[in-house]
């Protein structure tokens, strides 16, 4: 229970952080030549999205959660696993690659799918 009760915190934080980082980001990059996230830009390319016809706040705000449950669900396995750190390390990393690919992949079909 206290490690469910950890990882939501570490959830709710990780999703805050990041759309508050996001926010003072793109305020920031009106002064430079690119205004769009890299991950907005990695998934205009790789789905052919047009840029312009995204809703930017709304992508980051589900790029922000697909953050947190990465992080969330790889802490969560890595804690489960083992006492052993190096295969904590190990778990934690593996999980963490699986879910970048498998969730951004899931984002593109449905950003694309929406329109």
């Amino acid at each position: 229970m206290e490690d469910m009760i950890f990882c939501t915190i570490v959830f709710v934080f990780i999703f805050l952080a990041r759309l508050i980082i996001y926010k003072i980001s793109s305020s920031k990059k009106k002064k430079r030549n690119n205004k769009y996230a890299i991950e907005l830009m990695y998934l205009s390319r790789k789905y052919g999205i047009e840029l312009k016809s995204m809703d930017n706040m709304s992508v980051m705000s589900l790029v922000s959660l697909e953050d947190a449950i990465i992080i969330t669900v790889a802490l969560f396995s890595s804690i489960k696993v083992s006492d052993n750190v190096f295969i904590e390390l190990l778990v934690g990393l593996v999980i963490t690659v699986i879910l970048i690919f498998l969730l951004n992949e899931l984002l593109g079909r449905f950003i694309k799918k929406r329109g």
